[in-house]
Parts: structure tokens; sequence; C-alpha cells
């Protein structure tokens, strides 16, 4: 009787303990995003921004008579009677965003001034972005602001597991201005009747249709992409051109809309199409001058063209100032981020000297208290100044120095009057170092990159160490017809021209050239143990550009 009880018992044991299993996986598998039941948490991730790529032919010719064709001309120079722009694009140069990903593509450069990038770079910190979600049927569910980089400040949106939703998200790129509001077509709050109306900011925007949502954590990575154009303008000037960019005002890009309206139902642009804005392109402070200027991006808010205008309301540049100076058939997309770059370069010929006193090498002395000349046996003690003097003929467009070769500091004086006063160092030092054994105490540099970096810091080697050649010169002086002194140097041997700007509060003298008979040049350095300068000097005419 009591083995028949333990039976029953067991068997009445093991089926309870059989049905409460199965009631537990039951209780478990209501939750299971399958059964399309519970909460579904849905965080969002900035994956980055990007723009489009323009796709166009950039090696197809334009027609012959100047016109441009259905393709675009890789490259192109524009010729004016003292001076030549040469037009092209290149890479993005933005350099202020990180890049994300690696689905960069880079386009050549043309005539129509066209390119574009398709470029992923991480957004802003700080920028905010509105993320809205509308159920399958389309109606409205709910909306929320986040803060680029502080998405912990604002909770995740609740939503149901199981279900699918349409998902947008948009952000005007700024910290500081407060998002535009959805409007709804006849006030019917649907994504098909969503937009943003009368936007005049830098729009970007991400759409995500029927996402099904799984039970618990969801992430939901976005990528915005801009919705209008962006160009950023770079003028250089070339290295055997004098002088430098000193006013750039009421520089423009247009005509172009003020405003458009972007509808998330198809994801197109209804633009006013009144054309009756010019965008403005803002440049930094010029100072004294620049030789590399870039200007900040400019928004344009356009349909597709290839007939906007960049026009130079005043711009000076090599000691003349040209009013209304304009760019034409510049190209923009939508959604496509251009460079335009402009070199600008004059139309010369070298009038060369009759003697070669620019160029000399003078080893140091055996008791290293200064150099010496091999050829005559000359002595020159360390803090002496060794002068060379030569006659230039008179040039309509002043007077270049080209160095291949320097240790480690060089004046020069132009008609009587030195292209640089220093009171401590008396020259243009490229080092600095303790000479207190030769009685000269803590030598001093005195000159820069116009980008902050310096001779003998960093990957940039000391002056001596490095040599250019006739074609690619280490440093080269400028002196313009109207005498203001230009001084452009290489960060390496055989290396690009960059240039150079004076430390604290020195500047170049502004040095009298004459432009009919003879101007007088003395080349000095102060001996420092082995001294050279290696170059030639040569004046410039201006020509007739072709």
């Amino acid at each position: 009787m009591n083995n028949i009880k333990k039976n029953i018992s067991m068997k009445f044991s093991i089926g309870f303990l059989a049905v409460l299993m199965l009631s537990f996986g039951s209780c478990k598998r209501s939750d299971d995003p399958v059964g399309g039941n519970g909460e579904a948490k849905l965080n969002v991730q900035i994956d980055g921004v990007s723009f489009e790529e323009d796709n166009i032919d950039f090696d197809k010719k334009s027609s012959t008579n100047g016109s441009v064709a259905s393709g675009i001309v890789k490259d192109t120079s524009l010729v004016y009677d003292d001076f030549v722009v040469d037009v092209k694009m290149t890479q993005d140069n933005d350099r202020s965003n990180r890049t994300v990903s690696n689905h960069t593509v880079y386009r050549g450069s043309d005539a129509n001034m066209a390119a574009a990038v398709t470029k992923t770079t991480e957004l802003t910190k700080g920028t905010k972005y509105r993320l809205v979600a509308f159920n399958a049927d389309g109606s409205f569910n709910q909306a929320k602001d986040y803060t680029y980089g502080n998405e912990g400040a604002t909770s995740g949106m609740s939503l149901d597991a199981g279900k699918k939703y349409t998902f947008v998200a948009y952000s005007i790129n700024s910290a500081n201005d407060p998002l535009p509001d959805l409007v709804y077509t006849n006030s019917v709050t649907t994504f098909a009747n969503a937009k943003l109306v009368d936007v005049s900011k830098d729009l970007m925007v991400f759409v995500l249709k029927d996402k099904q949502l799984t039970y618990g954590d969801n992430k939901l990575g976005v990528i915005l992409k801009h919705r209008f154009s962006m160009i950023t303008t770079r003028l250089t000037m070339d290295s055997k051109m004098t002088g430098s960019i000193k006013t750039l005002a009421n520089t423009t890009i247009g005509k172009v809309d003020a405003s458009a309206t972007f509808n998330f139902n198809g994801e197109t642009i209804t633009y006013k199409n009144n054309q009756s804005t010019f965008a403005a392109i803002n440049f930094p402070t010029l100072g004294t001058g620049l030789r590399d200027v870039t200007s900040y991006p400019t928004l344009l808010i356009n349909p597709a063209a290839t007939n906007k205008t960049l026009n130079f309301g005043t711009i000076t540049i090599d000691d003349e100032t040209k009013t209304n100076f304009s760019i034409a058939n510049i190209r923009v997309n939508p959604g496509c981020k251009y460079n335009l770059n402009l070199n600008f370069r004059t139309c010369t010929q070298e009038v060369k000297l009759a003697d070669d006193a620019l160029n000399w090498r003078y080893p140091e002395t055996g008791d290293r208290k200064g150099c010496y000349d091999p050829k005559t046996g000359e002595i020159w003690k360390n803090g002496t100044l060794l002068t060379k003097t030569l006659s230039a003929p008179a040039s309509n467009y002043g007077f270049t120095f080209d160095i291949t070769e320097l240790d480690n500091a060089v004046n020069m004086e132009v008609n009587g009057v030195k292209i640089l006063t220093d009171p401590k160092e008396g020259q243009i030092q490229f080092q600095t170092y303790d000479n207190t054994a030769n009685g000269e105490g803590i030598i001093t540099r005195n000159i820069k990159f116009a980008d902050g970096t310096e001779y003998g810091t960093g990957n940039i080697g000391n002056i001596w160490t490095l040599k250019g050649s006739a074609a690619t010169p280490l440093i080269r002086i400028i002196i313009s017809k109207t005498g203001e002194v230009t001084m452009l140097g290489s960060k390496t041997s055989n290396g690009p021209l960059v240039q150079l700007v004076l430390k604290g509060s020195l500047k170049f003298n502004n040095v009298p050239w004459k432009t009919s008979g003879v101007n007088t040049i003395k080349v000095t350095q102060k001996v420092s143990n082995t001294t050279f300068v290696v170059g030639r000097g040569y004046g410039q005419a201006k020509i007739a550009c072709k």
C-alpha cells in the first residue's frame, strides 16, 4: 500500500514538474520577438554624414567654340590681359571632420568647376537632430530631439516589438539654431504628408522605411545625408607672382534660391526657383596679406545647374585691385560638395644679372671662430657681417632671389633699405641655438611658415640640411614692382614653396625698387662658423599673357 502511494506521489510530482516547465516555457515565449509582443527600446546612433557623388564624365571635352557641351573640360586656364587664372578641382580639402568610413570617391578636375566627393564624416559634437517614428500605416507615432555626443541625456523610444516603423532623422547641422518642425499637408499627420518648409540652413536627412523591431534593445544606425550643395573656394598665387592677396570683399556665388522645401515621401526637394539670392563666400582674415587662402564652406540651395557665377566684388592681389571680377559656368548638383581652386599667375620673362654675386660658400676656420675663403684665405670672425653687392637692371615686375642652400641666416638691402630690420638678430634667422661660446648668446629664429610651423621643428629639417635646385629653390625672396617683400620656403628638399612670415611684431620693410635705371642690391650674412648662401638673382619683366 505504501509503495502504491509512493508511486502515485512520484507520478504526481513528475507530472506537476512537467506542467510547470511547460507553463514557464510558454510564459517566456510570450515575450519572444517572433511572437510580436513586448516592448522594443530604440536607441539612435549617428554613424556619420555624407554627400552625394556627382556622376559626370570629367574627361569629356567641351566644344571647340568654348561653350560647354554635355561633357566637361578637364582643367582650364582663363587668360586675361595681365594675368592667368588656372581653374581646377581637387579632392575634398575639408579637414575639420574625421573620416569614419572608407567609401570615399574622388573625381578629377574640369573647366566647368565641377567635382564632387562621396565622403562619410563624423557629425560635429553638439549638433542637434530629431528622430521621428511613423507607424506601419504611416501615422505619426512619436518624435525625440537629441544632441550628438550626448544622446544618453535623452531616453530611447519605447515602441512595440514585432511591428514595422518608418524612421526619419533630420538636422540643420547646428548646435544653436532651433530644429525646424515637420509640417503636414492638409494637417494630416502621416509620413506621406510630412515635409520641412522653407529650409535655409544645411539640411541633412535620413529615411528608413519598414524597419521591424525586436523585443528588448534595438539600435538604429543613422547616416545623415546633405540635401543641398556645398562649395569651398581656395585662392592661391603662383610662386613667381609677387605680393599677396590683401582684399577680398563682397565675394558671392549665384544666383541661387534662399530656401527650399523637403518632402519626405519620395525624398524630393521643391525649390522656390526665384533665383533671388547671392550666397556670400566668407574668407578668414587676411591680415597683412596671404598667398593661399581658403574660404569657409558655402551653402548653395539650387537645383542642378551649370551656370552659377563666382563674383569678386573687390579683390586686391599683386598690388592691383580689381572690381566685379568673376568666374562663370560653375556646376552645382543638390547634395554634392565641391572644391573650387583658383591659382593666379602672371606672365613674365627674366631679366638676368651680369654677374653671379649671390653665390658663395665659406667653411669654418680650424679654431671654429669664424669662416674663410678657400680661394683667397680671407677670414671673417663670428659675428662679423659678410656683404656682397651687385647691380640689377631695371625691370617692371621687380626682383627675385632664389636660394638653393643656406646656412643659416640672410638679409638683403635694396637701394639702401634693408628688407628686414631686427634690432636683436639683424637678419632673417632660420635657426634657434645657443652660440654663447662664440660671444653671440642665444640666437633666435624670427621667421616661420604661414601655418605656424618652423624649420628645425617637428618633421621639418634645419635649413642647412635641406637643398633645392634651380627649378625648385629652397627659399625665394620676391621684391615686387612696388617694393613689397614676400618670402616663400620649402619644408623639404626640392619641395613646393609656401609662404613664410616673420614672427612677433616684425614686418618686412617696403623697399624702393626702380623700374628704370639700375638697382643696387646687397646680400648680407652674419658669420657663424660655416657660412654659405647658394642661389641666383634675376629681375622680372611683365609681358602680355597669351
